[in-house]
């Protein structure tokens, strides 16, 4: 089932008006949207405007509401709620504008009193009144109810692409070569291990910005950079202790030690992948075939793509193939963790593209070493393939990466009966284990 998801950008000046922006935010997210305002923008020291116009530029409806001030100033004199307006305008979002009906009743501490300022949230204000059919509010609780009714009857009205939260036979809406389900798709037809030698299950990630600046990443990318800018973000002995696995996994993320310029950008893979991108069975010389291969590439513009070829393995029971599915809850967290590496060094804001699939694994029950163990009878997956999308905002990376990991693998867990295991890991308690270095603003 197709669940659409629209971005809305809630635009007004906030010390005056913080309980109302609180309410109607909270609003705001019961509909089916996704809220962007300056509640979720990131501490940067990049200019506000160059932090704000990229989320407008995905932005489905613009909010807008307007009291007694006109707001912190921009470099051009206009204040930043203006300079918001008018650039809505100008890539034809729809508006739906709210107007206070009475300001001069509004207590001091909620008004301008400096003339000049005063002229120009009237003349703001009748631009706005002019161009738009507005509505009147006194109340907070008007206002909510006018916001929501509002949206509600733009949706219908006023149609526009929003968001797609994918199953696996779905991509993004609008359709898009940058969509997550796409990229992923793409991901899995570049496996390069044969089909004809594969025993194994594969996992594939990527995370892709939506709206990046062109070569946003291209200073980390670099042999001396990019192996610190991975193992930074993938705090490995975190996620073990999130995820129970206190022995680890291999391979893990770190054995991705070489380095490779690839044609979008760079990549650290083990060493049974060359440069171009071949296969090669015998690269450790011991006369046997290692299917296990890990490739973590990163684009200029910011996108990672993750290959990871050991989702399943013989453990020489007798019962042949079976799944490890802590390798994908580690890995999936620790891609989630790169890209928000990624989004605090490029001082990216916007919203990003996540999926996640594996293959081969149609029939294959979880390993549990010595027969069952304390986490309830376990199933064997039903189906050749796993896909999984899900839309995230910057802050969304680095606060909430146990829900997202949850709305990516949940599914696969829960098939598998493995859910209950990764309790932790599916929920964004991991701050309290992380550290110091896993703390981000």
């Amino acid at each position: 089932m197709t669940e659409t998801r629209y971005q809305v950008f809630l635009s007004s000046t906030f010390a005056d008006l913080e309980t109302e922006r609180l309410e109607v935010s909270s609003a705001i997210l019961r509909l089916p949207c996704l809220l962007a305002g300056m509640e979720q923008f990131p501490a940067s020291n990049r200019p506000p405007w160059d932090v704000i116009s990229p989320i407008l530029d995905t932005t489905d409806y613009f909010v807008l509401i307007i009291a007694g001030r006109y707001g912190s100033l921009g470099p051009d004199g206009r204040s930043y709620t203006e300079i918001e307006y008018e650039y809505a305008r100008s890539k034809s979002v729809p508006i739906l504008a709210f107007v206070h009906s009475d300001p001069s009743n509004l207590s001091v501490s909620k008004s301008d009193t400096d003339p000049a300022t005063k002229a120009r949230l009237t003349a703001f204000r009748q631009r706005v009144e002019d161009h738009h059919t507005i509505k009147r509010w006194a109340a907070a609780s008007d206002l909510v109810s006018s916001v929501t009714t509002a949206l509600a009857r733009a949706f219908i009205s006023d149609p526009r692409p929003g968001w797609v939260r994918n199953n696996a036979d779905q991509s993004r809406a609008p359709s898009s070569e940058n969509g997550a389900l796409e990229l992923l798709e793409r991901q899995i037809e570049r496996d390069p291990v044969p089909s004809s030698a594969r025993k194994q299950a594969h996992l594939f990630a990527v995370a892709e910005p939506v709206s990046p600046r062109s070569e946003m990443l291209l200073s980390h990318l670099d042999f001396n950079s990019l192996p610190g800018l991975v193992r930074n973000a993938c705090e490995v002995e975190v996620v073990r202790l999130a995820t129970g696995a206190s022995g680890g996994f291999s391979p893990g993320i770190e054995s991705a030690s070489q380095y490779s310029r690839r044609s979008d950008g760079a990549a650290l893979s083990t060493p049974n992948l060359t440069p171009d991108r071949s296969f090669v069975p015998d690269a450790y010389n011991s006369g046997q075939f290692h299917e296990d291969l890990v490739d973590v590439e990163l684009s200029e513009d910011g996108g990672v793509r993750l290959l990871m070829t050991r989702l399943s393995d013989d453990p020489g029971d007798g019962y042949g193939q079976r799944l490890f599915e802590a390798a994908a809850v580690i890995y999936v967290r620790q891609i989630i963790g790169l890209a928000a590496e990624i989004a605090e060094r490029t001082e990216y804001s916007g919203l990003w593209q996540l999926a996640v699939g594996a293959t081969g694994i149609k029939g294959l029950a979880p390993y549990t070493g010595q027969g069952q163990d304390s986490w309830g009878p376990i199933h064997a997956f039903e189906d050749d393939n796993y896909r999984r999308g899900a839309l995230a905002s910057s802050a969304d990376l680095m606060e909430k990466p146990g829900t997202l990991t949850s709305r990516l693998l949940g599914r696969f867990l829960r098939q598998l009966g493995r859910e209950a295991r990764f309790t932790q890991a599916l929920t964004d308690s991991l701050s309290e284990v992380a550290g110091a270095n896993n703390a981000r603003v």
